[in-house]
């Protein structure tokens, strides 16, 4: 199907065929082709929502995840919202300590300004 439809751009790119006549001869849909010509590249990328990990931290996820499916502990769903509240947790903890940093900070150099400006 990748091959067709990279010949089937090719040809409606290089005026050779319009969309409705490649949609025929290399029998992909009109509505396919339409998107792929709008978008510029027969690659989707990647589609949905942002990962919450990094990409490195996400594979290791799932190598985890494959191996204890492979030990006899598939993911189940209680196993997955866990993960999730966990995760969730991390990057509000995290957060919150981040803001109170920056605050701590943020107070520090106002009271080093002020001292300044009183001296």
């Amino acid at each position: 199907m990748a091959r067709q439809l990279k010949k089937a751009i090719n040809a409606i790119k290089e005026d050779e065929l319009k969309i409705k006549a490649a949609t025929v001869k290399y029998g992909i849909p009109r509505k396919t082709l339409s998107d792929y010509i709008r978008r510029g590249t027969v690659d989707k990328g990647r589609t949905g929502p942002e990962t919450v990990f990094p990409q490195e931290e996400e594979l290791v996820s799932v190598r985890q995840i494959k191996r204890l499916q492979q030990v006899g502990f598939p993911l189940t769903t209680t196993f997955g919202i866990r993960r999730t509240n966990m995760v969730v947790q991390l990057v509000w903890s995290n957060d919150l300590e981040n803001r109170v940093q920056r605050q701590t900070e943020q107070e520090e150099t106002n009271d080093r300004r002020l001292g300044l400006m009183l001296s």
